[in-house]
């Protein structure tokens, strides 16, 4: 590989990893991804469904000399952004998770952390597939602190 190559990835693993603190939002080419993971310290509200193309994570850095987490989780359901956002200060409490910080622009990113790692809860309006209206996106993102 040479050094445009490698200096071309390392500009758009910087990218990705600057877009949500020290963890990428997208999955990182060339790393063999996991489907169908959930972790049971995120929790998920009723009546939202997991969407298992959107979502991935990494299994093998968990094994990892400085094991760590690092996934993407995407559900769809349909309650009110600030409902869920209280529900998610109080269940992430109840699963050890301390509580960073809240932005709130339109939508609202929740900011935890546990031991050595970040999580974001990310919560958005959105239109749904069939474009009969809104519905609620939910992606929950972990990663190293």
């Amino acid at each position: 590989m040479g050094k445009k190559s490698i200096w071309c990835m390392g500009l758009v693993l910087g990218l990705a990893t600057m877009s949500v603190g020290c963890f990428p939002s997208i999955p990182l080419p060339g790393v063999e991804v996991a489907r169908n993971v959930q972790y049971d310290d995120i929790p998920v509200p009723l009546g939202f469904e997991y969407d298992d193309n959107k979502s991935w994570a990494y299994l093998r850095f968990e094994e990892g000399p400085v094991a760590m987490r690092s996934c993407e989780f995407v559900y769809w359901g349909d309650r009110p952004l600030t409902d869920l956002a209280s529900w998610y200060l109080e269940q992430m409490r109840l699963e050890g998770w301390a509580h960073d910080r809240t932005d709130e622009h339109g939508d609202i990113s929740l900011h935890f952390s546990k031991n050595r790692e970040s999580a974001e809860i990310y919560l958005e309006r959105a239109v749904n597939d069939r474009r009969e209206g809104y519905i609620t996106k939910l992606t929950a993102r972990i990663g190293a602190k």
